[in-house]
Formats: C-alpha cells, sequence, structure tokens
C-alpha cells in the first residue's frame, strides 16, 4: 500500500515539474509576463500548482534592489567643478552604426549630461579631450574635478 503512494507522490512530482517548465517556457518570452496573468491565459498549466511555487531567477534579480547612496552635502555650486564619468561596455550586441562602448559624463551642479557611444574602449581618452576642450569654449568653464 506505502509502495502505491509513494509513486503516486513521485508521479505528481513530476507532473508539477513539467507543467513548471511549461509554463516558464511561455513566460520568458512573453517578456517574463506575471505568473497572474499566464494563470488567466493557461489555466489548465496551472491547476495543482501555486504562484508561489514558480520561481524565475532573472525576475528575481530584476527586482532586487541595492541600498541607495547617502546623501552627500558636498554638492558643487560651480558648474563644471566636478564631473562624474561612467564607462560602460562592451555590450554583447553593437548598435547598427558598430557602437559597443559608451562614456557618460555629469555636470554635479546643474546635472547637465552628455553621453557618447564608442565602438571600443581605448577611445574613451580621445573622447574626454574633446569634452573638455567643449567646456572651454562652448561654456567658458574650467573643469577643476573629474
Amino acid at each position: 500500500m506505502e509502495d502505491v503512494s509513494i509513486v503516486q507522490a513521485h508521479h505528481m512530482h513530476h507532473s508539477n515539474d513539467l507543467k513548471m517548465e511549461q509554463i516558464l517556457l511561455w513566460h520568458r518570452p512573453l517578456g517574463h509576463l506575471s505568473f497572474g496573468c499566464l494563470q488567466h491565459v493557461f489555466p489548465n498549466l496551472f491547476s495543482g500548482l501555486s504562484n508561489l511555487d514558480i520561481k524565475c531567477e532573472t525576475c528575481i534579480l530584476a527586482k532586487s534592489h541595492r541600498v541607495t547612496y547617502p546623501l552627500s552635502m558636498n554638492k558643487s555650486d560651480i558648474p563644471f567643478a566636478l564631473i562624474h564619468y561612467d564607462v560602460w561596455g562592451p555590450s554583447p550586441k553593437s548598435t547598427m552604426f558598430g557602437f559597443r562602448v559608451f562614456v557618460i559624463f555629469i555636470d554635479d551642479c546643474t546635472r547637465m549630461t552628455w553621453i557618447y557611444l564608442l565602438k571600443h574602449k581605448k577611445e574613451v581618452f580621445h573622447v574626454f579631450k574633446s569634452f573638455h576642450t567643449m567646456i572651454q569654449t562652448q561654456f567658458a568653464a574650467k573643469l577643476q574635478t573629474l
């Protein structure tokens, strides 16, 4: 008698695993549609399952939050006295013009932002020199801290 219930439990567990795989096969290509919406579209797939039983690691990571940076009291009062910058890339996919990297410059005082698309990270210094020249000529300002 016990053997029959073990076999049934194993079959039920295997059946639930297959259902979860099928649900995830729909969930991902539909842009990680919520499981509640999927349940309305495919009610039979969810029979015997709870939305809480289904996990998508991509959705979990996307909803995670970092601790925010503490507010700084050292805000610049002078435009271009403090410039923040970041370089990102290379992207696994390039734009239609072959760009895979970008560098962003943000003025601390005005929050004005410039973004430059690059094909290679080695172009960052050349772009910075161009950005620096633009600040001096168009804004008659002197960049103090990068």
